[in-house]
């Protein structure tokens, strides 16, 4: 009976060790969870040295009182809104999609200004930096090599 109540309180105890050292999984929101949103524009800039860097004096703040907006929305659809002075100046709709290792941005221009745009144009961005709060996306564009842009979710 002694050896009985010795092993039922060592599996309580080996049990209690067991399941109190499990934690919960935290979920992390995917990439394409991430992006959905509206995202307002706060930098951009241009490789101008070509030294593949983004050095402090390429990086060109976005006042306050310009609104320059990407919304990306669950369906693979978003839109560009730019205005000035209060006045909608750009409206251009696009198609988004990731790259196969999460790492990309896909856009392809779908409707817009024809005089801003070509229909379907497609360009690929390389994600840099994602979190809740910000965005930073980079291109190596030929005529003008590095440049990026800065957004801030709203």
């Amino acid at each position: 009976m002694r050896s009985a109540t010795i092993i039922f309180f060592s599996l309580v105890i080996l049990s209690a060790i067991l399941f109190g050292s499990c934690t919960k999984s935290k979920n992390t929101p995917s990439v394409s969870s991430m992006l959905i949103g509206k995202w307002k524009l706060s930098s951009k800039g241009y490789d101008i040295n070509k030294n593949s860097l983004i050095d402090p004096n390429e990086d060109i703040a976005v006042p306050d009182s310009a609104f320059d907006y990407t919304v990306f929305d669950s369906h693979g659809s978003g839109v560009w809104l730019t205005t000035q002075n209060g006045i909608s100046d750009t409206l251009t709709w696009f198609t988004w999609s990731l790259t196969a290792d999460n790492t990309g941005l896909t856009t392809i221009r779908t409707k817009g200004s024809p005089g801003y745009i070509s229909l379907s144009d497609t360009t690929t961005y390389q994600i840099d930096t994602l979190s809740a709060a910000s965005l930073r996306l980079t291109i190596i564009a030929a005529s003008s090599g590095l440049n990026w842009q800065n957004y801030k979710k709203q």
